[in-house]
């Protein structure tokens, strides 16, 4: 745990942030995330805590963040404030080649029918729908591929329009069928749901099993079963579950290699 210099300044801040915390209902969530962040570091593991928790005294007291936020004039109520509905968000960043290690930590303290990962759902965008769409016109993969490997990562509603709107997709020409027929109906599947993926880091921790609060499902993930929820982030947290953000960043790594690679060279 990180101290402040005792002033009367960082001493009525740090009571402040306490107080509405404290008022909020958000005492266990801190505590977990603190929790999670000093097993990260007791495991030598890089960590990085972003976003509008650096305006909170109490986050870089408790290790989340870098900034000091008396320093550096930041405001609380940016991160929390008794007028906020929606609650705190805390995202730690983790080099990519540790990320998981911290999960199955987070998973096997606080007990698997307690944890789970936040799904997240995937809709069809403009090379998914016209994929999905000629397959089911009986178009051989090959040929899908041939047209596919041109389309940008854009919205279902601009296939027909491809050629004019990015140049990568130029050499698309659409005019005969079946194709017209397939375009047609691929643009209608705009933000349509395909199928439940895994959030990049969000978790949650219940006090009881799970399943009294919300529906699960595994997920298939390097060919382990995780643990996800039915509902995505939104859902979630209408049923009043606060999730965590453990991300997985290759920036991180990068960096954990560089600093080795140098201490190495000395």
């Amino acid at each position: 745990m990180r101290y402040h210099t005792i002033t009367e300044t960082a001493i009525n801040r740090l009571r402040y942030e306490l107080e509405v915390i404290n008022d909020l209902g958000f005492p266990d969530y801190f505590l977990v995330v603190w929790d999670i962040v000093r097993e990260a570091k007791q495991r030598g593991m890089m960590l990085l805590g972003r976003g509008s928790a650096a305006n909170s005294l109490v986050s870089y007291c408790l290790g989340f963040t870098e900034v000091d936020p008396i320093k550096y004039d930041l405001y609380f109520e940016r991160f929390l404030n008794r007028g906020r509905m929606s609650p705190p968000d805390v995202d730690l960043d983790f080099s990519w080649r540790e990320r998981d290690e911290i999960v199955k930590y987070v998973f096997e303290k606080y007990g698997y029918d307690k944890v789970a990962m936040i799904s997240t759902t995937v809709t069809f965008r403009a090379r998914s729908a016209f994929r999905e769409t000629a397959k089911v016109f009986g178009i051989a993969e090959s040929e899908i591929s041939q047209y596919s490997k041109f389309i940008p990562w854009t919205d279902a509603r601009n296939l027909s329009n491809l050629a004019t709107m990015f140049p990568e997709a130029k050499s698309l020409k659409f005019e005969g069928e079946p194709w017209k027929s397939i375009i047609t109906i691929a643009s209608r599947l705009a933000s349509f749901p395909r199928h439940l993926s895994i959030h990049p880091g969000g978790i949650v921790i219940t006090p009881t099993p799970i399943t009294d609060f919300v529906a699960l499902e595994f997920a298939s993930n390097k060919g382990l079963g995780i643990i996800i929820t039915q509902p995505d982030m939104y859902p979630v947290e209408d049923m009043g579950l606060i999730k965590i953000d453990l991300l997985s960043q290759r920036s991180l790594g990068v960096l954990r290699e560089t600093m080795t690679n140098a201490v190495n060279n000395v």
